[in-house]
């Protein structure tokens, strides 16, 4: 077990960046990280998570402070056996902000939760997620956003896509607490299956308790649009390229930042 503790000042210049890179020498043995970021009032800073090698089961705990922004990019890009655990854990005080980008592809298992709670008014948190699944493997992404303060925002964006016998599992949870009003809440989750074995689940949830809320969601499951393919072949470009090109502008669709 290991990990460590940071702590981001205002001071800190506005291209402060942090690399949290996960290199493990024996690829067969699970390795657990636990990790604080701190954020103090009116900080920003950038986190980078790569997973390099071996089987990780990571725990990040982000403490956003007062009018603090935190941008943070996830890369899980895992070969057929290796596999990654992963929560990420954010609290967010008044007028902070979360941007939060994650792309999972591949690997034997994939598990994600990201558990957000506000604890104080004017918050926001925006999250993008790619994931892409092929062969034998299985990923899941769930987030949880509680909304137990007044006037604050959530966005969570999902684009997944499944291949062969791979299978997807989405999940975004939004809870409004009672008197949480002014809450505002968007969930897309859109899925692409690329083979007849392929699976994928996708749930949107709301569970409020408020009066005024403005909350949206909703999921959609389907393949890839044969006419937009057929479309670019009739331009030159070749079947496989232009079914690339259509799952990559499916994948943009997710990108906050």
């Amino acid at each position: 077990s290991q990990g460590v503790a940071i702590k981001v000042f205002a001071q800190a210049p506005a291209e402060a960046r942090i690399l949290l890179r996960y290199a493990v020498k024996e690829p067969s043995r699970w390795t657990y990280v636990r990790n604080l970021v701190q954020l103090a009032a009116g900080a920003e800073v950038v986190v980078d998570e790569l997973l390099v090698s071996g089987r990780i089961n990571v725990n990040n705990f982000y403490q956003i402070g007062e009018k603090a922004h935190l941008k943070r990019h996830q890369q899980v890009i895992l070969d057929d056996q290796q596999q990654h655990i992963s929560l990420q854990h954010f609290t967010l005080a008044g007028e902070a902000r979360v941007t939060t980008q994650q792309r999972h592809q591949g690997g034997d298992l994939q598990h994600h939760v990201h558990w957000v709670d506000f604890s104080g008014e004017q918050a926001e948190y925006q999250s993008g997620s790619i994931n892409k699944a092929a062969g034998q493997s299985h990923i899941s992404d769930i987030v949880v956003v509680n909304h137990a303060r007044k006037n604050n925002r959530s966005e969570v964006t999902h684009r997944s896509l499944a291949d062969d016998s791979a299978s997807v599992f989405n999940n975004a949870k939004a809870i409004v607490a009672k008197g949480a009003d002014g809450s505002e809440i968007e969930q897309d989750l859109k899925n692409i299956l690329l083979s007849n074995d392929a699976k994928i689940a996708s749930k949107p949830e709301l569970e409020v308790y408020a009066d005024e809320v403005v909350a949206a969601h909703g999921s959609t499951i389907g393949t890839l649009d044969e006419e937009a393919v057929f479309y670019l072949q009739s331009r030159g470009i070749p079947l496989d390229l232009a079914r690339e090109m259509m799952m990559v502008s499916f994948e943009q669709e997710a990108l906050v930042c």
